[in-house]
């Protein structure tokens, strides 16, 4: 037994392995949190323009389009802000899963609680107004959103 301490010893002697500060962990915890809480806010930005879009979609005028009741809900749906909910959804539960003890809960509670935070924070944004708000920094700052998301112009200019 003893040979293996020594070997272990002689080990780190050659490799000059020294232990890292405390601060370096306390860091890196509280950069995983952020990225966590960071994510969760762009998920509620994502899902309060998917509101947004979906509350003025012009839901009166499918019954005069030639597409019907289920092709203008896939025409309307907002693809593009469903993908990066998603997409931040992921990170944040990546990221939880590396907090001190992310490890101890099962995924989908990880999962359900990011999507939860999100959810509320995107429902609470959009009680007070902010959907257009949001849709128009995005509009300043996103080259070619209204490309992708302009359900509404290409529904009126194909009569």
């Amino acid at each position: 037994m003893a040979s293996l301490s020594e070997k272990i010893i002689q080990e780190i002697k050659e490799k000059k392995v020294s232990p890292k500060p405390k601060i370096f962990f306390i860091l890196k915890n509280y950069s995983v949190w952020a990225l966590f809480v960071f994510s969760v806010i762009a998920g509620g930005i994502a899902f309060l323009i998917i509101l947004f879009n979906l509350t003025n979609s012009d839901w009166d005028v499918y019954k005069y389009l030639e597409s019907g009741h289920f092709q203008y809900i896939f025409l309307i749906m907002p693809y593009f802000w469903l993908v990066i909910l998603g997409l931040f959804l992921f990170i944040a539960y990546c990221n939880y899963r590396y907090t001190k003890k992310g490890y101890q809960y099962k995924v989908y509670k990880v999962f359900l609680l990011s999507m939860g935070l999100s959810l509320m924070l995107g429902t609470g944004l959009f009680v007070f107004g902010l959907g257009e708000e949001a849709e128009q920094e995005v509009i300043k700052f996103v080259p070619h959103y209204q490309t992708l998301t302009g359900h509404r112009m290409r529904a009126w200019h194909h009569p």
